[in-house]
């Protein structure tokens, strides 16, 4: 994904994470940018977001 990403020309992609999978992202190099706020009804908890650089 994140050499495809780069020959398409995009510098990063970003992730958002359900929050026991973040440790997975992490360890193939990506960076927590943030959290993505919870969506009554639809999620209930608050959600990592995570970046990869391509470059």
């Amino acid at each position: 994904m994140i050499t495809q990403a780069g020959a398409a020309g995009l510098t990063e992609v970003r992730v958002v994470s359900h929050p026991p999978a973040e440790e997975f992202y992490r360890r193939l190099g990506a960076v927590r940018v943030g959290a993505v706020a919870p969506s009554p009804l639809m999620v209930n908890w608050e959600r990592p977001e995570l970046r990869f650089t391509t470059i």
